[in-house]
């Protein structure tokens, strides 16, 4: 049997797309919550980021900032999928998950991270990225036609691609190096450096639940992963940078 991450994943890929708003109750030390998650340990094998009891009577389980699935009390009943408030029409899974992935802008520390600005920079966002990821190449193809972005890319490897991310990173320009690499396909020289930016960044996305590259981070704290049309990233850019 996949583990419960992994189905979790898959059955949240296609969450549907509603707006409102609803309430959770907030994961808590209490004697019930703390049972609960315990069970979910023992029983799934799996240990929850966050345990909350549902207005629907259910737990909800969230075991990533984009995984969350649904147990009754004695987690004998798994529930995958999204809960939908059918007077209102939200999607409650949806939101929670927006919720709980939210990233504190401030806390990114932008000294680890290739600072690109396009035109005048006002808008801002922060990208995980690998150097062989084909999606990141189409991301940088977007920004690349703006003329009002500030982009912060925070790389971090593959296995398969440490030395070419050493070589950007410890590139004399790296912001440069990556642009080359990433919309024109030009490799950077070889180069050698103090990479451990690459391991921090890493780390950090570990920390922040980044799944997969590309992955947006927005100063609201909202995250996208994945690439967007063109349209929809200028729209997230201008709807997701508060006071610009």
């Amino acid at each position: 049997m996949p583990r419960m991450s992994q189905i979790a994943a898959g059955a949240l890929a296609a969450a549907l797309a509603f707006t409102s708003a609803a309430s959770f109750a907030t994961s808590s030390s209490d004697p019930e919550t703390d049972q609960v998650k315990s069970r979910v340990v023992e029983r799934l094998g799996v240990r929850p980021t966050t345990v909350a009891k549902t207005p629907f009577g259910l737990w909800e389980i969230s075991v990533a900032p984009d995984q969350v699935f649904y147990v009754d009390g004695n987690v004998r009943y798994l529930l995958l999928g999204n809960a939908v408030d059918i007077a209102t029409r939200e999607n409650l899974t949806e939101k929670r998950i927006a919720e709980i992935s939210r990233v504190d802008w401030k806390t990114l520390p932008q000294k680890d991270a290739i600072r690109v600005v396009h035109g005048t920079g006002r808008y801002q966002v922060a990208v995980f990225a690998d150097a062989t990821c084909m999606y990141c190449r189409l991301l940088e193809s977007y920004f690349a036609k703006m003329n009002d972005v500030t982009v912060y890319t925070y790389v971090f490897p593959m296995k398969q691609s440490r030395n070419l991310a050493k070589n950007v990173v410890c590139a004399r320009n790296p912001g440069a190096a990556w642009g080359n690499l990433m919309t024109k396909g030009v490799k950077p020289a070889e180069a050698n450096c103090d990479d451990s930016v690459l391991d921090r960044n890493t780390v950090l996305s570990q920390k922040i639940g980044v799944a997969g590259t590309p992955t947006l981070i927005f100063p609201d704290g909202s995250r996208l992963g994945g690439v967007p049309s063109y349209e929809n990233l200028v729209k997230a850019l201008r709807e997701r940078n508060p006071g610009k």
